[in-house]
């Protein structure tokens, strides 16, 4: 099997760094196949997230999570994602879309509307320097909002990764396709157990672009319960902390393992882009000190 994109980017991408920043998308080509499976994303059915076999829950109980919406604030949700700063929203790089108008709807139950919660436009674009649409390494992106939303943030997990521990259980949320294969009207959830990237390769070995790498994380063991097409971009908790980000599945919802961005692995670059701080290479410090910043300094 392969994982096939239907939608051909082209971004400004600047590596700043060893663990490295995010760089803004200066440039974007959103020319989609005509395929009835290729959605606003432009991935193809097998290859975008989404939420199944979960349960309605309510928005208090999680007011950091964002549904993405494109050209009015009040369209359907066709991605998730999480507010991890005031101004700033992280999703999947895969959700990031140019050149169109985006909005955060942020503390609302529903998929759709203006009824509840803020719907914010997004005025900047980041996608990580390393991430490859096809393969979807490095799937991770931020978005900046016009405005500072007035929701609660999401706390991020430690960076020694030690939120993540094999074995816990783990809760994913999003407003994508239930089982009955409809997009949900209202924000579900369910919750799954996190396993080794060794136990996830497996389930992917037929998978052409799939490789299980570092900076990915699998969870969910149960055929069933995972994520469904729409959830992309959307929160990964345990024990109350943001530890992934919905990035891509398999060819049946909630058949394999849900595969996220390890947030432990990315923290340096969402650090980097929220607080405005470039960071630079060992080799470039040097420079500027004489020599004398060795590996163990960044």
């Amino acid at each position: 099997m392969r994982l096939t994109l239907a939608c051909a980017q082209a971004s400004t991408l600047v590596a700043l760094a060893q663990g490295y920043s995010f760089s803004e998308i200066t440039t974007t080509s959103t020319a989609l196949v005509s395929d009835s499976r290729v959605e606003s994303t432009g991935l193809a059915i097998n290859e975008e997230s989404r939420i199944f076999g979960g349960s309605e829950t309510n928005i208090n109980k999680f007011p950091s999570v964002v549904g993405l919406r494109l050209q009015t604030p009040g369209a359907t949700n066709f991605c998730g994602g999480v507010l991890v700063a005031p101004q700033y929203v992280l999703t999947a790089a895969h959700c990031i879309l140019e050149p169109e108008e985006m909005y955060a709807s942020i503390g609302s139950q529903y998929g759709s509307g203006i009824n509840d919660g803020e719907q914010i436009l997004v005025v900047k674009r980041f996608q990580h320097p390393l991430y490859n649409n096809a393969t979807l390494k490095y799937d991770v992106g931020l978005l900046k909002l016009e405005t500072p939303s007035t929701q609660q943030t999401a706390t991020l997990c430690a960076a020694d990764g030690s939120d993540n521990d094999v074995g816990t259980v783990a809760t994913i949320l999003g407003w994508g396709k239930t089982e009955d294969g409809t997009y949900s009207r209202t924000l579900q959830s369910v919750d799954v157990k996190i396993i080794t990237n060794e136990e996830c390769k497996v389930q992917y070995v037929n998978y052409v672009d799939q490789d299980i790498t570092e900076e990915k994380m699998c969870a969910g063991t149960e055929k069933g319960k995972g994520t469904c097409r729409g959830d992309s971009g959307g929160p990964l908790f345990a024990n109350g902390v943001l530890v992934g980000i919905v990035s891509s599945g398999g060819v049946e919802c909630a058949a394999n393992s849900g595969v996220y961005v390890r947030i432990s692995h990315v923290l340096d670059t969402i650090d980097s882009i929220v607080n405005d701080i470039e960071i630079i290479s060992n080799a470039k410090c040097n420079e500027v000190y004489g020599g004398v910043i060795t590996k163990e300094v960044m």
